[in-house]
């Protein structure tokens, strides 16, 4: 990359592709559906990959709320993440017991 070229609008890990003009995510080329909530809690892992975040930090900084009442829609978001994502056996989100969640690169 040279430094004419326009900044990059998508964010890769591995084969996840995310682009922040369409709010599309491909996975290897293919498209893949994420709900809203999905989609940002996604981007925020991969624009900060290999940081591990504990539940009630990826609520404020995704969410946008400090007590939701509840970190379990942490584990729910991440589940499904991990459903649509980790379809071939790359391992992307990586679990911190009793900390919390953060993205890697697959190995």
């Amino acid at each position: 990359l040279n430094s004419t070229t326009v900044p990059s609008s998508r964010l890769t890990v591995g084969k996840i592709t995310l682009d922040l003009d369409t709010y599309q995510v491909t996975l290897g080329g293919q498209r893949i559906a994420l709900a809203w909530l999905e989609f940002q809690l996604l981007k925020f892992l991969m624009e900060n990959i290999g940081r591990i975040y504990a539940r009630e930090q990826l609520l404020a900084h995704v969410w946008g709320v400090e007590d939701f009442g509840g970190t379990r829609t942490v584990d729910v978001h991440i589940r499904r993440l991990r459903h649509k994502l980790e379809v071939s056996g790359d391992k992307y989100f990586r679990t911190v017991k009793n900390v919390g969640y953060g993205m890697i690169h697959p190995q």
